[in-house]
């Protein structure tokens, strides 16, 4: 079907190419493409009898209707986006375009070294894209030119670095992607008949569903087959750390209720997993009820091989806490631990995680020179905490000053301390300053207003606060130890089921798919888009509902050029601040994994990967959006 679309569009082009006449209309684009994110119509209010059929262009009648108000605007607009079937064949062929662009990758094993690593699939088919969208021969031209001379956003051999096999289960994960584009897509539809509009419902493509599934098929077989393969006891064994000396790892495990081992296992479990230098020293705080779960996964559940890569496990329970309660209340107002005289807040965090601002306290007169303080339950390592320390000590040493550091960009899931520097630096009075002055002159939160924009995060603004005023003591280090895999460039309408078209359609997709970085359980990178998935993404999701028009394909094609540009010039993609505070240097390897709260509610692949990690599946998801009962004082914890 989707073949007989192209040819009969192709056939009418050749009969009359209507478009070749497309002229740029300041009234309508300003500065013509370079407007990147411009429909042709106003979607929301828009009435396609009261704004086509009557050819009207009195702007007073056809208020809703296109993005000018000016007469010839208004003209031009409605010979160019009204017409429907012609909007409908279109975006159905470069839909099966970019269907055979998917076999196409999935074909492409790598073998050929006289081709890229995708065997030249992104050129080809996204020049077709601009045969099939009838754009002026000019801009099509110029465009093609950029298309083929363009810098690369990674290395060119990068798919091909580690193997073949790597490079053609890659190429399959962004043939993945593509299907997810065009099935989150209300563009997916069949069109009209002659002489009627399109009114929706629209119709998916069933080979593009059947073939997304066909390789999440072959992708979860090829995974769960390469981590039986390293979790088999000879290959643990085999990486059993045998140099002297611990690696010091901290973590508030289960205090509260309901109890919260089993989650915690998941940041102890990948730590040892990826501890192949130095064992791990566990410093783990618990209640009592606490410490009997963590102590029976710890035993039970935990793999006796991972096991031994511990070289302690301490547990700090309600005496130790109680020791601690007076050192928080010299220094952090009950308030803002219990949420108390706070409009909207209820310390929901409670008092535990304030022991992190504190911790060269908190273990005053332990022989520990270093310590790693982590989340527990939704932080994963993907790689050694060794070497995490090894590249704190670095910043310390190349720095002076220098005290503690923090992933770049995300100050509040990892912190890594050197006790001895932090003494010498008076970390506890500089922190207990900055918690007196912030109290009392709440100038993080709005004016006159309530201290809850500074304390709803628990400890956690107040390390953010610590690294803005004073980054002579609290470092950075590298970000990919605390990656939190949003994906910014991509829009969140997939998701949500009152959208036309998106995953709430296919839910079986949205359930199946994988995070692009994710290449297993136990090894990710930083994920960017390559051009064509900004491409595909823009055309069939965002901004665009069905119909999508010429002048559409054309800012579409604009935007993922300049966001492309952008990526490629940086090697990186920096966030929104609306969205958080990351950059994400692309192709490099995610070191550790932040999965904040929507991660382990609502997003399928990552609670798979969280499930993995703790050994339990079912165990994360939405049942975890209930928040758990955390004590607000240390000194009744039992």
């Amino acid at each position: 079907m989707g073949r007989s679309f192209l040819l009969r569009f192709l056939l009418g082009l050749a009969v009359g190419d209507r478009y070749e006449e497309l002229k740029e209309d300041p009234a309508l684009w300003g500065e013509g493409f370079q407007v990147v994110s411009l429909p042709c119509r106003q979607r929301e209010s828009f009435d396609f009898h009261r704004c086509c059929a009557s050819h009207s262009i009195d702007s007073s009648q056809l208020e809703g209707c296109f993005r000018t108000q000016s007469a010839g605007g208004i003209k031009y607009a409605q010979e160019h986006c009204c017409n429907d079937r012609e909007a409908v064949l279109m975006a159905n062929s470069l839909n099966m375009n970019f269907l055979h662009f998917a076999e196409c990758l999935s074909n492409c094993t790598c073998i050929n070294q006289d081709l890229p690593p995708d065997c030249g699939c992104e050129r080809r088919y996204v020049s077709t894209a601009l045969q099939v969208a009838p754009l002026p021969s000019e801009w099509r031209s110029e465009f093609s030119a950029w298309l083929l001379g363009r810098r690369p956003l990674l290395d060119a051999d990068w798919k091909r670095n580690t193997s073949l096999r790597w490079c053609h289960q890659e190429n399959l994960r962004h043939a993945a992607r593509v299907l997810e584009h065009l099935l989150g897509s209300p563009q997916m539809a069949v069109a009209p008949e002659v002489g009627q509009r399109f009114e929706g419902p629209h119709q998916r493509i069933p080979l593009a569903h059947a073939f997304h599934q066909r390789i999440a098929r072959m992708q979860k077989r090829r995974n769960a087959a390469e981590v039986r393969r390293l979790f088999r006891p000879a290959v643990l064994q085999s990486a059993t750390p045998r140099e002297a000396g611990s690696v010091h790892v901290a973590m508030i495990a289960s205090i509260g209720q309901p109890v919260y081992g089993r989650q915690a296992l998941a940041t102890i479990r990948s730590a040892l997993f990826h501890a192949h230098l130095l064992p791990l020293h566990f410093h783990i705080f618990v209640d009592t009820a606490g410490q009997e779960d963590v102590a029976h996964v710890l035993a039970e559940v935990l793999e006796p091989e991972l096991l031994a890569r511990a070289s302690a496990v301490d547990y700090y329970g309600p005496k130790h806490l109680k020791r601690i309660w007076p050192l928080l209340r010299r220094h952090v107002p009950l308030g803002c631990m219990a949420g108390e005289h706070l409009s909207g807040w209820s310390g929901v965090y409670g008092a535990p995680g304030w022991m992190r601002l504190f911790a060269e306290e908190v273990f005053a007169g332990q022989e520990i020179d270093h310590l790693i303080w982590v989340d527990a339950g939704d932080f994963v390592f993907f790689s050694d905490p060794a070497t995490l320390l090894h590249e704190h000590i670095r910043v310390t040493e190349m720095k002076p000053g220098t005290v503690a550091t923090h992933p770049k960009g995300s100050p509040w899931a990892l912190q890594v301390f050197s006790f001895k520097l932090m003494r010498q630096a008076q970390w506890t009075k500089v922190v207990s300053k900055l918690i007196r002055v912030e109290w009392q002159t709440n100038r993080t939160g709005p004016a006159g207003g309530s201290r809850e924009a500074l304390c709803f995060m628990g400890e956690g603004m107040f390390m953010i606060l610590l690294s803005q005023h004073h980054p002579e003591l609290f470092g950075t280090i590298s970000q990919e130890w605390a990656h939190e895999p949003r994906l910014p460039f991509f829009t969140g309408n997939l998701m949500m089921p009152w959208y036309l078209g998106g995953f709430s359609d296919a839910p079986e997709i949205w359930f199946n798919r994988e995070h692009p970085g994710l290449v297993d359980f136990t090894e990710a990178f930083t994920f960017c888009p390559t051009f064509d998935e900004i491409m595909i993404h823009n055309l069939a999701v965002s901004p665009m509902t069905y119909p999508i028009f010429v002048v559409e394909v054309a800012q579409v094609l604009h935007r993922a050029r300049l966001e492309f540009e952008y990526m490629a010039m940086d090697g990186a993609y920096a966030e929104a601040p609306a969205f958080g505070r990351q950059v994400y240097r692309c192709g490099k390897p995610v070191l550790g994994m932040h999965l904040i709260r929507q991660f382990h509610v609502d997003v399928p692949w990552s609670i798979r990967l969280l499930d993995f990690w703790s050994k339990a599946q079912g165990l994360w998801g939405p049942k975890r959006s209930v928040k758990r009962d955390l004590p607000r004082r240390l000194d009744i914890v039992e």
